[in-house]
């Protein structure tokens, strides 16, 4: 595969002041989920494919500051030292200007938005609200050792705050229990069903931290996840004896 060197632009004695900033999620409807998935795909691209790293090595470099191995990496594949450089700041790059904010500021105003009010198992839901999150945090992991972070930040995931993190990853364990109650063949009457409830507790152990965090009983579950009348009976009874527990208040994660 041939992999084209980033095209820049330098202004020519264009002021400071009148370098151009992308607004970033302008034009993104952020209230409607096809538009969250679609700023939310966006970003990850960008990520990605480098575009914050680009000119976060580019500005770094404009006021001196120092850069990591892999900004300084990326900006020689910008930037052919040998040849004379203009002192002018960089435009464009690849026909896109810089962020009007750092990365991690678009991260936060996207992140609070994946998080549910409910969830209600017998509704389809849309896809953003069920993977976003764990995309999201792929993203950021394998990025890791490359854009810079807030003060007193050590973790890209962590520019989102800890509590809105757990709640991201109880809710996409609630992925699960998708459909109950919505056919009659995904009813919890049927015990082909209840591989759900093993599957959903096996997640909840696998994020055993968030449902510490969370302090979760199936009393606090039941105020976020919403099943029809007759299957929340079911999911009650269910669960108090796969987890070998006796009341919905008690602590699901010393069980698990």
């Amino acid at each position: 595969m041939l992999l084209l060197k980033p095209r820049i632009s330098f202004p020519h004695n264009l002021p400071a002041k009148s370098i151009l900033t992308e607004d970033y999620l302008s034009g993104c409807n952020l209230n409607e989920p096809w538009g969250l998935e679609e700023a939310l795909d966006g970003f990850i691209y960008d990520i990605e494919h480098g575009y914050f790293l680009q000119w976060e090595a580019v500005v770094r470099n404009e006021k001196g500051l120092p850069l990591n191995d892999k900004q300084e990496a990326t900006l020689d594949e910008l930037i052919d030292f040998t040849d004379d450089v203009s002192d002018d700041p960089i435009l464009y790059i690849d026909d896109r200007c810089r962020p009007n904010e750092p990365w991690y500021e678009i991260i936060r105003k996207l992140a609070p938005r994946l998080l549910m009010a409910e969830f209600k198992t017998c509704e389809a839901q849309y896809a953003v609200f069920m993977d976003g999150w764990g995309k999201l945090v792929n993203c950021l992991e394998l990025h890791d050792c490359c854009l810079s972070l807030p003060k007193d930040i050590h973790s890209p995931i962590d520019v989102i705050s800890i509590d809105l993190q757990h709640r991201l990853w109880l809710q996409s364990c609630c992925e699960i229990l998708m459909g109950i109650g919505q056919y009659e063949e995904l009813s919890l009457e049927r015990e082909d069903q209840y591989c759900r409830i093993n599957n959903f507790i096996d997640c909840l152990k696998e994020h055993n931290d968030s449902v510490k965090y969370l302090d979760l009983t199936l009393e606090k579950l039941l105020t976020f996840v919403f099943l029809p009348s007759k299957e929340k009976m079911l999911f009650i009874e269910v669960m108090l004896k796969t987890l070998r527990i006796s009341s919905i208040t008690d602590s699901i994660a010393e069980v698990l």
